[in-house]
């Protein structure tokens, strides 16, 4: 999914807890190249940390953000920034 915003256009990828935990690098980076500098994984709130450290770990030729999510309900939610680029 696409999010536009003024001049940005940010790729947004929503992931499972268990895609948030695992992450491979192909579903960080879509297995191809992507136009977009920027990048958008929505998670569980719990998984946030997990996440974090698999995408620091990657080179990734964008820079990304994490958003998560309350899974209890409401609308609750944390933004963690970071970048590989």
């Amino acid at each position: 999914m696409l999010a536009e915003r003024k001049w940005r256009t940010v790729h947004v990828t929503a992931l499972s807890s268990r895609e948030a935990t695992e992450c491979r690098p192909v579903l960080a980076d879509g297995g191809t190249e992507t136009p977009y500098r920027f990048r958008c994984f929505v998670t569980w709130d719990d998984h946030i940390s997990a996440l974090r450290e698999r995408l620091r770990g990657i080179d990734l030729p964008y820079e990304w953000a994490i958003i998560g999510v309350s899974n209890g309900g409401g609308n609750d939610y944390e933004v963690v920034h970071g970048t590989n680029t």
